[in-house]
């Protein structure tokens, strides 16, 4: 019993601080969605310059495609700046851009923030993990109960 509070406690607390982690990948992301909308921004005018001069359609066609992503990435920096901490997530998931996600995952490390919103994703793991938890209680009751019906002799 006792080794069960221990683990089920185990599971919350470290659920709770991988959720804790959830704003502070927002910040991250937001760092590098705001230097991609940054150096579109200066890349953009560059091109459409070197694009009159040379009057050729291949330069058109790419000036003309980064400034729909130039256009959709700010709108998804704009929201996602705007927006508060619990509206945040929606948005982040509505407006992800994958490629920037996993740039962003691959040099995020992990810290605390201590805010509203870091507080309520440390909560929100608690009650994953105590989820998760009852969930694999549950199961394993069942499997013990089944294991326990399979070897006993049969009336």
């Amino acid at each position: 019993m006792m080794l069960r509070t221990l683990c089920r406690r185990m599971v919350i607390i470290l659920c709770a601080l991988l959720f804790l982690q959830v704003p502070a990948f927002f910040v991250h992301y937001e760092a590098h969605l705001s230097g991609h909308v940054a150096e579109l921004k200066l890349i953009i005018p560059m091109l459409e310059r070197d694009a009159s001069k040379e009057a050729h359609p291949r330069g058109n066609t790419l000036c003309h495609t980064l400034q729909a992503r130039y256009e959709r990435l700010s709108d998804a920096l704009a929201q996602v700046r705007e927006a508060n901490s619990f509206s945040k997530p929606f948005l982040f998931l509505w407006n992800i851009d994958w490629n920037i996600f996993f740039e962003a995952a691959k040099t995020f490390s992990p810290g605390v923030i201590i805010t509203r919103a870091s507080l309520f994703w440390a909560g929100v793991g608690c009650a994953f993990g105590w989820a998760l938890m009852r969930l694999f209680s549950v199961f394993l009751r069942a499997a013990f109960a089944c294991v326990r019906r399979s070897l006993s002799p049969a009336k």
